[in-house]
């Protein structure tokens, strides 16, 4: 099924086209390749998918991405590739070069799935899902304007400092608008977001710091409205805005979600308690899919606002998860486009 889509991981030039695609190799190696001493040991562990995953991202992905940079160089992914095409033809398609690579390494992914089953199982398509997001040509301006019914989709990258209640002693574990500014990165995405709207008007779908950067500029929205979110009064904090300075332009908002999760009658009594029950606010944590599931569902119950293609707007180490996370939950509903 991905065949095709992999095949097409190309670069203007041979070099790119082998760094893109030993980048892909390299990610499989570093997630799927361990030695049965080292799996063993979450054989038998609770939650042991779970804290398999937490291990591969600090022991493997961070060292061999951070600490040994060196290793992955655009020379030494050239040489990941190189070494995966030994073993095919010359004219091999990369879809085929990544076909003998699993053959070779299917000790190891079988390995993998008998220590963790269907979760293991699931490993394999969804990285060759990532590594299609990684070749991110950008889209151009015709292809902007030829877009049937487009919206732009945002995910943001971090926030600024913590303000209103968020700065009380024990209350930095507060998120959210009124209580974090949009931050510089999401100010970035923010125009960005208007300059594409400059080119073509349409609806936006953002996370709330860069909504708010958008809406009020970089310190978000002032507390009088901000007030709003704490207080679940969508009246001073719309969850969907006019653009201040493109007419007929919505801006909709995905925020998270845990004020809901606390029942006090005001805002201050609803912080005081999220501060006392901090891993509630954690369990609502706003991720790229808690952004995409938010506007699914007001795609669901509105279906006149659901665009027939989606521009992803994102920070750029980010975006390939982000184009990655809408592809495969909006499961082939249009086109899905990224920004350069």
């Amino acid at each position: 099924r991905l065949g095709p889509a992999l095949d097409g991981l190309v670069g203007d030039t041979s070099l790119e086209t082998a760094v893109v695609r030993g980048l892909c190799i390299s990610l499989l190696e570093n997630i799927l390749v361990w030695p049965e001493s080292h799996l063993t040991h979450y054989t038998h562990s609770r939650d042991g998918f779970a804290t398999f995953l937490k291990a591969l991202r600090g022991e493997r992905l961070l060292y061999d991405f951070e600490a040994a940079r060196p290793r992955v160089d655009d020379t030494g992914l050239a040489h990941q590739y190189a070494k995966a095409v030994e073993g095919a033809h010359e004219e091999s398609r990369f879809s085929e070069v990544l076909g003998i690579w699993v053959t070779q390494h299917r000790a190891d992914i079988q390995r993998l799935s008998e220590t963790f089953g269907a979760c293991a199982d699931a490993l394999l398509p969804a990285l060759l899902g990532y590594c299609l997001s990684v070749n991110l040509p950008g889209a151009s301006d015709a292809v902007i304007s030829g877009l049937e019914d487009p919206a732009l989709i945002v995910f943001a990258f971090g926030t600024g400092g913590k303000i209103g209640a968020a700065t009380e002693p024990g209350a930095d574990v507060l998120v959210g608008p009124g209580l974090e500014t949009p931050g510089a990165m999401n100010q970035g995405l923010a125009h960005t977001v208007d300059a594409l709207l400059q080119q073509r008007r349409m609806r936006v779908f953002a996370q709330w710091e860069v909504a708010d950067a958008v809406i009020h500029g970089g310190e978000g929205a002032p507390p009088e409205s901000a007030i709003g979110y704490l207080n679940l009064d969508p009246t001073l904090y719309p969850i969907v805005d006019e653009h201040p300075r493109f007419s007929r332009v919505e801006v909709h908002k995905a925020v998270p979600l845990w004020p809901h999760a606390f029942t006090a009658d005001s805002a201050a009594a609803r912080v005081q308690e999220a501060v006392d029950n901090p891993s509630t606010i954690r369990q609502h944590y706003l991720s790229t899919a808690g952004v995409m599931q938010q506007f699914l569902h007001l795609w669901e119950r509105v279906p006149d606002l659901r665009p027939k293609s989606l521009i992803v707007i994102g920070f750029p180490d980010h975006t390939a998860r982000c184009i990655s996370t809408v592809e495969e939950m909006w499961q082939g509903s249009g086109s899905v486009e990224c920004v350069p």
